[in-house]
């Protein structure tokens, strides 16, 4: 989408959450369940914070996908 061709620069602290987001995307929203499934199968244990931030992105990407 257009909105996303020049993005806002990202706090360097937190663009490994914005990673585990990109290789996870797979075309559909995510749930907390298909969340959870893709970091145990990944070897990834996400601080409450991470879970919430990470499904930020993906409701804000689709919000904007959608458009």
């Amino acid at each position: 989408p257009k909105q996303l061709v020049n993005p806002h620069e990202m706090p360097q602290e937190l663009e490994y959450v914005w990673r585990w987001w990109i290789t996870a995307l797979t075309g559909e929203p995510f749930t907390f369940t298909e969340l959870r499934s893709w970091s145990e199968l990944s070897g990834i244990q996400m601080a409450p914070w991470e879970v919430n931030l990470f499904m930020t992105i993906d409701r804000i990407y689709w919000s904007v996908h959608r458009e």
